[in-house]
């Protein structure tokens, strides 16, 4: 005969009844208290005519209501999560025994235990290395075949991972779509965002922008919008404007890149045809017959590229206010970039061929706020090749800081600029403010001084890295004279060229 399904708690025992919480030990026994390591004590079941005490209502009460509360967890389909108490109690976990990852970003990462006795963490292990590690393995288990690998996106989508096709993520904010895009060059994505979320979690990814695009950083789970202005920065509240309602914040804090290392370049598709070659990689071709480096011809001006009916795609730096709940009523407290963020130490983020640019500058400027968070977080290694910056925040006498790299954390940020790469603001005699020194960084500009590429008349943008970077406008204190006599704030600065 087969067994019956039970039904499920739909309360647990004594919800609203009177019930003591059991402790695990250490319970009045002589008061005919309960705990768990002993249940109820002896003197509970002699009887009262002969010394006894009888035992509490509330603890009957109580043991049901865990033991109800743990199995109504099971019947609506929760997993357990690694407890350090619970496994040196059992000495380990047995193999086959499967628990939830701690993370609230991926609630579906499982872990199966493949040995007995285990006492590791399994949220310490990376969630796409098929390879068992300290004992546990991702469940579904990953698997290497034939030079694909199986894994989860940060989705928690299965995926396969072949060196072929997995690598790259085309992006295009007029086109694609990410609700119905894929990634490749005939269905692109519309964000950056939803790339990095589709990608594999480890490794190298190149990110293809669509060159004819203006794209927008955003990192934000509604994929419906389609206007740019739904990603508004939001309203500026202070006291007295008696907001009760918390204002919508369409923008998340960051795009997590986790332990990628992202490339962000730009792709073309000639009069809109997906299928004809990439105007982009013909050029890279040619930079490298030329010069032998084809990252070189991510460097050309606008106007040589031009010519060849390419464009520098433009990537806007997204940014909104945060708001917190004081004084019964929100207001405004900072703002904040929708940047990238990852795993401190771990994560790269490189740009070729694009041009920067703050979005809403004027507002941005004018905000009397500062940034909380930066668009290039602490922790990250930046690279910037071929790049434009425009559109810089002004550094302004007694202004809050709004800067675009740096933060306040403890480790170190790595920032380079490779080959040729230009500030506008600069040129125009702007002074423009771009680092907040907080914590560690280390920059690093190769002043290569190329004007025309050999064989062509292509010229390359003004490299203009170092000029910038040496003038102190450009970080967050006005205080610093020369980099061998720094103050004290300036000694977390380390760069290969002297800042004046």
């Amino acid at each position: 005969m087969s067994m019956t399904r039970p039904n499920p708690f739909l309360s647990k025992w004594a919800e609203n009844g009177e019930r003591f919480d059991v402790p695990n030990s250490g319970a009045d026994h002589n008061n005919g208290r309960a705990d768990i390591q002993t249940g109820f004590p002896k003197q509970t079941m002699v009887s009262v005519l002969q010394g006894g005490v009888p035992p509490w209502g509330r603890d009957h009460n109580g043991i049901l209501y865990r033991l109800s509360e743990a199995n109504q967890w099971t019947q609506a389909g929760g997993y357990p999560v690694f407890n350090q108490d619970l496994c040196n109690k059992i000495d380990g976990y047995s193999a086959g025994s499967i628990l939830q990852g701690n993370d609230p970003s991926k609630p579906w990462v499982l872990w199966i235990c493949v040995q007995d006795g285990n006492i590791n963490d399994p949220n310490e292990n990376k969630i796409n290395v098929s390879k068992p590690q300290n004992g546990w393995q991702r469940y579904p288990v990953i698997e290497d075949k034939d030079g694909s690998t199986l894994y989860y996106n940060d989705l928690g989508e299965l995926a396969i991972f072949t060196s072929e096709n997995s690598i790259y993520k085309y992006v295009s904010w007029t086109t694609g779509s990410d609700m119905t895009g894929d990634g490749t060059r005939i269905k692109p994505f519309k964000t950056v965002d939803m790339a990095v979320k589709k990608a594999p979690s480890t490794g190298q990814i190149i990110i293809k922008i669509l060159d004819v695009d203006d794209h927008y950083i955003v990192g934000s789970d509604d994929k419906s919008a389609q206007d740019i202005k739904y990603y508004s920065p939001g309203k500026a509240y202070n006291v007295g404007d008696n907001i009760q309602e918390e204002p919508r914040q369409t923008l998340s804090g960051s795009i997590n890149v986790g332990i990628r290392n992202i490339i962000i370049q730009p792709y073309n598709n000639p009069n809109g045809d997906p299928t004809q070659p990439d105007g982009w990689e013909e050029l890279i071709q040619l930079a490298q017959r030329n010069v032998g480096d084809g990252w070189w011809g991510y460097c050309l001006t606008d106007e040589a590229l031009a010519s060849r009916g390419l464009r520098r795609p433009v990537l806007y730096k997204m940014w909104c206010y945060n708001y917190i709940y004081s004084g019964n009523q929100w207001i405004t407290v900072s703002l904040r970039y929708c940047g990238f963020d990852g795993v401190q130490g771990s994560f790269s983020v490189g740009f070729l061929g694009c041009r920067l640019v703050n979005y809403n500058l004027q507002e941005l400027e004018s905000a009397l706020y500062y940034v909380a968070s930066a668009f290039e977080r602490v922790g990250g290694n930046y690279m910037y090749n071929g790049t434009i910056t425009d559109n810089l925040c002004l550094h302004k006498a007694n202004a809050p800081w709004k800067y675009s790299v740096g933060g306040t954390d403890i480790t170190t940020t790595n920032v380079s600029f490779r080959r040729q790469n230009s500030f506008i603001d600069y040129q125009q005699s702007r002074d423009g403010l771009f680092i907040g020194v907080n914590s560690s960084i280390t920059l690093t500009v190769s002043d290569n001084r190329e004007t025309v590429m050999p064989s062509t008349n292509y010229s390359y943008i003004n490299n203009d890295a170092v000029d910038f970077l040496s003038k102190h406008q450009t970080y967050t204190e006005t205080t610093l004279t020369v980099i061998s006599t720094p103050s004290k704030r300036y000694a977390y600065i380390n760069p290969n060229f002297a800042i004046k």
